[in-house]
């Protein structure tokens, strides 16, 4: 049920196994998720990182053991309309640049005499 939507949102296959794992496993170190998931820890600490980005994990220290989890898909809302929010601020960047050029192509050149 989750893959499809989390495939549409842009995660790749094993951040997406992470992820539907870690629903169900709550916080966890790095090497109960790899064993739960057959992903190697250091790719599990590699796919965090990126899940931490993007706004759908985070991750706690304690004592000396670091804990990972996942957001609740619930809150997957805030990460799409973050996502909106920044395509949309880059396709208007692109549409200011496109103007930018274009005037500056079209206009007339003055003569220097």
């Amino acid at each position: 049920m989750y893959e499809k939507i989390l495939s549409k949102i842009g995660l790749q296959e094993k951040e997406i196994t992470v992820y539907i794992k870690c629903l169900e496993l709550g916080p966890q170190t790095a090497s109960l998720i790899s064993t739960k998931t057959n992903i190697s820890r250091p790719l599990i600490y590699n796919i965090f990182e990126k899940l931490i980005k993007k706004g759908l994990a985070n991750k706690s220290n304690i004592g000396s053991t670091t804990y990972f989890e996942v957001i609740s898909p619930k809150n997957l809302i805030d990460y799409l309309e973050k996502e909106e929010k920044e395509y949309l601020k880059e396709k208007r960047s692109q549409k200011n640049y496109t103007i930018t050029i274009s005037f500056t192509i079209h206009s007339p050149k003055k003569n220097n005499y």
